[in-house]
């Protein structure tokens, strides 16, 4: 006698897997429904279903491992079923040690394929009959765990697909896109956190045409929808490599749309490996900076990103180091808006939505995009406000600093007269608004870039003293240690080990 038990909050579901188990004569004795987990717990206890089809969306947290250990008392074989293709999902299902994970909408065929193997699987075990492998089932092979973590044996694996929507509600559309779709090979179809795993798990299939394949797929979606899908083929026939390395692999080589853009198809046939950039702008890039905005020299700013950030070329910086390169110019731009009273509404917006972007646009060559654009917006208002004669004294102040800090004889007089300003007025402003004298205003910015050419140059400490402005080499070791707590020497070897 085997019995079905159906959890779930839709009693329309409950009811349409009844009706197909039904419809092509799987005998169950009895079919149970459970919309609660109240009653999930009396059905379980009391009926001791053969079978369970369980909504995992309708479990609380706390409630999980009390419907595992009950799961395992029994020996009930489960399916999970979801409306949220998530990584979180994915793992309760493996949790409960789920032998299959079907994602809403419900496709009949997969209900039918799963419901009758799981029921011959039964039938034969009542019978004392040895049960055979589920070999069309989605995961006749693999389990979730295999992809999630170092599992031996698992190295038969040679093609890995991920599959990346733009956004994750598109998960409820390609989930059943990927589990109808007609591939050259038995795969297993796996929703992980923000992707889904395609994966050939037939040893046998040596020859499989993975890209053509993928071409063809994403040309099939996108004649149907519009949202765009980034794809990377993983491919190896490394034995020794296990399908968690392969996916992690894969996973990191997604980093590439980055670069190369969504609706796109990223190859690859190893790990890929970023190369290690100083994300942050030089000195004499934060000059050259001050310069084009000063200038308004849109065609220099136009070539200057365009080099930096498009014309680039294999191994690519890793994306997370860009970002913050972009943030630094961001913040040359920032300075350039307070000078002009441009820090308020609506420029403060436009900054923080270019922000923003920066910090989670997907594409790079977007980002550039809209950042030159912000940034010829800024300067293009500059414009009028210096034309009603607007300038943050303080700002151009520090600005001249950050242009002049290299010369060891720059002086409180000579910024002020640049301003136009009397010395002890603009002394009396700089302590206001900045909170810092001339001198420790000067001293950090000459100490920061003595930080930085100790980490990424070989010059001697006497020479970074004297490069940074400092006259004497006793001074700049004696401030420099009383802001970083240790010397030029003990921080230099401290931080390249």
């Amino acid at each position: 006698m085997i019995t079905l038990a159906i959890a779930d909050r839709d009693h329309d579901e409950c009811v349409g897997i009844k009706w197909l188990s039904q419809k092509y004569s799987i005998s169950f004795s009895d079919v149970y429904f459970a919309s609660s987990v109240d009653s999930l717990l009396t059905t379980i206890e009391t009926k001791i279903p053969s079978i369970l089809c369980l909504e995992i969306d309708m479990l609380p947290k706390e409630q999980l491992s009390t419907i595992k250990k009950l799961i395992l008392r029994y020996d009930i074989k489960t399916i999970v079923m979801t409306a949220e293709a998530t990584f979180e999902r994915a793992l309760q299902a493996l949790e409960l040690r789920a032998l299959d994970f079907w994602v809403k909408p419900l496709s009949p065929d997969k209900i039918m394929s799963s419901l009758r193997a799981l029921y011959s699987e039964s039938s034969k075990r009542q019978k004392g009959e040895k049960t055979e492998e589920r070999s069309h089932l989605t995961q006749p092979l693999l389990h979730f765990e295999d992809i999630l973590q170092e599992v031996e044996g698992t190295s038969f694996v040679q093609h890995i697909t991920l599959i990346q929507p733009m956004h994750t509600e598109v998960f409820s559309t390609l989930m059943p896109f990927l589990k109808e779709y007609e591939f050259s090979s038995k795969v297993s179809v796996w929703p992980l956190n923000n992707e889904v795993a395609v994966i050939y798990e037939r040893p046998e299939d040596k020859n499989i045409h993975q890209y053509e394949e993928a071409n063809r797929l994403l040309r099939d979606w996108n004649e149907l929808y519009k949202e765009p899908l980034s794809i990377v083929v993983y491919s190896s026939n490394d034995s020794s490599i296990s399908l968690h390395k392969k996916y992690i692999a894969a996973r990191n080589a997604m980093e590439m749309k980055f670069f190369k853009g969504t609706r796109n198809i990223i190859l690859v046939e190893k790990e890929i490996k970023w190369e290690s950039i100083d994300p942050f702008l030089t000195s004499s890039e934060q000059r050259q900076w001050i310069t084009m905005l000063e200038s308004g020299d849109k065609s220099g700013i136009k070539h200057w990103m365009y080099e930096q950030f498009l014309h680039l070329r294999e191994p690519h910086p890793e994306p997370g180091l860009l970002r913050i390169r972009l943030t630094s110019i961001l913040a040359q731009v920032r300075r350039y808006m307070k000078k002009f009273y441009l820090d308020t509404e609506p420029f403060e917006t436009s900054y923080q939505k270019i922000f923003q972007t920066i910090l989670y646009e997907t594409v790079l060559y977007r980002i550039v995009q809209d950042l030159m654009l912000f940034i010829f917006d800024t300067i293009d208002s500059s414009v009028l406000q210096q034309q009603n004669a607007t300038v943050d004294v303080v700002e151009q102040s520090i600005q001249y600093i950050q242009t002049h800090y290299k010369n060891p004889d720059l002086s409180l007089d000579e910024v002020a007269n640049h301003v136009e300003r009397n010395a002890s007025y603009l002394s009396h402003l700089l302590k206001t608004k900045q909170g810092q004298t001339f001198s420790s205003l000067l001293n950090q910015l000459r100490l920061m870039e003595a930080e930085r050419l100790l980490l990424h140059s070989r010059l001697s400490i006497q020479e970074i003293c004297f490069e940074t402005g400092f006259k004497n080499a006793n001074y700049f070791s004696r401030i420099f240690k009383q802001k970083n707590g240790v010397s030029p020497r003990e921080y230099r070897a401290k931080n390249n080990t």
